[in-house]
């Protein structure tokens, strides 16, 4: 079997020096992200974190045998109004570990997020020294480590730290299978690129991209055809995914795919490119995006296959995903170690040619390192102190006592009533009409017989109406002086309005 050439032409000069600052990458990096630990996970994309949250305490509940029965029930369907974007595998270790250590402890999640981090950037060392050098894959690190959004990015309890954790090692084992095509990495790679789709499976961008590449690089496709090892991985990898995605909910896949396929005009549409590189660009820094890229040429011709798939799968994900692109930023975490990796060339042919330079050259470049390190830690230190959330949790648990004991609720809440039903323990139907939504209705013939239509057709079956996201609830008014006109107020408090719905107002015009 042909082996793929990627041995790089950068020398693998090494030190003892070298592999310090290597170690010390590492615990900066990873001891970055336990500042403010035990923070509520309120800070950044809190709906998808609270999610998290709620169903790993279902799993918790099920699994501690001296639960009360009536919390258990209540948590199990609080996790049942969740939809069923992913396997709970993220959340299922959580439960464990509660388990374990006896007790509901959200930080555990984070815990395991920086894991997951520190354990995708041995991967992309790992690949970034084999593919350059040693002292080369020192660029990649601090990039991966201490760029201010992938600090923030490696605290989220959400699927996407593991996903990517899997897709940077399936890219090393896949590399070395390239190099050595034995049953051994074949099989591991089968198996780390199967569990990575089937625990997001967006994973699948790059990784059928990287299978493609590194395989046509090393057999050709008359060989691969009929080679039983990549047979044996291309099972791997589909079965997994395969399985939940579209026979455990195939209702929620479908109904996932009509929802992006309803925002595909969009990649007809120059300005959608325009914010999509705008939005991404401010996280990652565009112009080291640019010059990363350039990188990827530097390498020989078949050992550009992995960083480049890892861009082009970003691409992908950003194209079959249309809306999310532009609207979440998680969305972009798996851009973090495609620039990463692709820096390595260029690092290792400026650390190659500053040993020509002398002492002092050598020594301003190691200034210019460690100020970068410095520098984007104490930015991301500055961004995690600058919000406290931790009397967040008893104000909303006081909103959840506040709430009636019996009757359904539907309400204009914070997190699309996630954090209520974590905190508070209740379940809030979200009310999902926008002030764009009022608006439109402005334009018709009888503005607010419309909304009376519409508003009595959705709270068919509730019972109180509630209110925390105030400044939302003021900027729709014809919903604010339905509420007030026709309903009396249950209870109201600092940030929440409670309206019964069972008493509407006998002189309500």
């Amino acid at each position: 079997m042909a082996e793929i050439e990627y041995k790089a032409t950068l020398p693998k000069r090494t030190s003892a020096w070298v592999y310090l600052c290597i170690v010390a990458i590492f615990v900066l990096g990873t001891g970055l992200r336990f500042i403010d630990l035990t923070d509520l996970p309120l800070d950044y994309f809190p709906q998808r974190q609270i999610r998290g949250a709620i169903i790993a305490r279902s799993i918790y509940y099920q699994l501690l045998p001296s639960a009360d029965p009536s919390v258990r029930d209540q948590a199990v369907y609080l996790a049942n109004t969740m939809d069923d974007n992913e396997p709970p595998v993220f959340e299922g270790l959580v439960a464990l570990t509660y388990l374990v250590i006896g007790g509901e402890h959200l930080w555990v999640a984070r815990i395991y997020a920086i894991i997951f981090w520190l354990l995708g950037g041995i991967a992309l060392y790992a690949l970034a020294r084999r593919m350059t050098s040693p002292i080369a894959a020192i660029a990649p690190l601090i990039y991966y480590f201490f760029l201010p959004w992938s600090v923030i990015f490696a605290r989220i309890f959400q699927p996407d730290l593991p996903m990517m954790m899997l897709t940077l090692w399936v890219a090393y084992t896949l590399y070395r299978w390239g190099e050595t095509p034995t049953w051994k990495w074949a099989v591991l790679t089968g198996v780390l690129a199967g569990l990575a789709g089937y625990v997001k499976l967006p994973a699948v961008f790059p990784i059928i991209l990287m299978l493609v590449g590194v395989v046509l690089a090393t057999l050709g496709f008359k060989k691969a055809i009929k080679s039983p090892q990549i047979w044996a991985m291309a099972a791997l990898f589909i079965i997994f995914p395969a399985v939940y995605y579209l026979f455990v909910i195939p209702e929620w896949s479908s109904a996932y795919v009509g929802f992006t396929i309803g925002f595909l005009n969009n990649l007809l549409q120059p300005s959608f490119y325009i914010r999509w590189i705008i939005f991404a660009g401010g996280m990652v820094d565009l112009g080291v995006a640019i010059i990363s890229f350039v990188g990827i040429w530097l390498l020989p011709k078949k050992a550009r296959i992995i960083p480049l798939a890892l861009w082009l799968g970003y691409l992908l994900y950003g194209l079959a995903f249309p809306h999310h692109i532009n609207t979440h930023e998680y969305y972009s975490i798996p851009l973090i170690p495609a620039i990463a990796l692709s820096l390595a060339p260029i690092a290792g042919l400026i650390f190659d040619r500053m040993t020509t330079r002398g002492k002092l050259a050598q020594w301003a470049l190691v200034g210019v390192l460690v100020f970068s390190v410095f520098y984007s830690g104490w930015m991301a230190r500055s961004i995690m102190l600058s919000k406290n959330y931790r009397n967040e949790a008893i104000g909303w648990q006081k909103v959840g006592q506040a709430l009636p004991k019996e009757g359904d609720l539907i309400g204009l809440t914070h997190e699309m009533g996630y954090r209520l039903a974590y905190y508070g323990r209740r379940h809030v139907t979200p009310w999902l009409y926008t002030t764009a939504d009022e608006q439109a209705l402005s334009s018709t013939a009888d503005p607010l017989g419309e909304f009376k239509t519409l508003f009595e057709n959705t709270i068919i079956g509730q019972d109180y109406f509630v209110v925390t996201l105030m400044n939302d609830f003021n900027a729709q008014p014809m919903l604010k002086t339905y509420l007030y006109d026709h309903y009396h107020i249950y209870a109201e408090g600092d940030g929440y309005l409670i309206f019964d719905l069972t008493q509407p107002k006998e002189s309500a015009p």
